[in-house]
Order: structure tokens, then sequence, then C-alpha cells
């Protein structure tokens, strides 16, 4: 990726980040759940998705029922677990 490319996918992740701050864990898992089956998936979009991933990991919650690292899956609602700090499907 170009350094500019770069810079400007790191600008709009820092802008979305700051849409998450002070949000509850509650209020993430209704972001995220608002996502679940949408069929458009833009560059903001992404940008986005990746914000809000990095708001749940910075409340120390585990993300990887959702995502391996590289790919976020919206296939599915969740929920987050509270004894195990871990998003979770519903069933």
């Amino acid at each position: 990726m170009k350094k500019c490319c770069w810079l400007y996918a790191k600008d709009k992740i820092n802008t979305y980040s700051a849409c998450f701050i002070g949000k509850s864990i509650a209020e993430l898992v209704d972001d995220f759940n608002q996502d679940v089956g949408a069929a458009t998936q833009t560059h903001d979009r992404a940008y986005y998705h990746e914000a809000l991933l990095n708001a749940f990991e910075e409340k120390g919650i585990d993300v990887s029922v959702v995502s391996d690292g590289t790919n976020i899956s919206f296939e599915r609602r969740i929920r987050f677990n509270t004894e195990t700090r871990a998003l979770e499907m519903e069933d």
C-alpha cells in the first residue's frame, strides 16, 4: 500500500474510533449488530468496522468469534459474555 493511502486509511480509522469513545459494551454490541447481514461494503464501512473491533479490544474483549485478525464476519448477531469477557454468537 502506498504511504499516502495508508495515512488516509489510518486517518479514517482514527475518525471512526472517536465515535466509539465513551460507549458502553452494550452500545458497541448494538453498533455491530446493526451491520449484520448488510450487503453493502465500502472502504469507509471497512474502516468503521476496524475501528469498532478496536473499541472492543481496547476494553479487553475477546473478538475472535467475529475476527481472525484479517477478516471480520457479520453473518450473525453477537452478544457479550460478561464471565469470559468475550463476544459470542447469538443463538
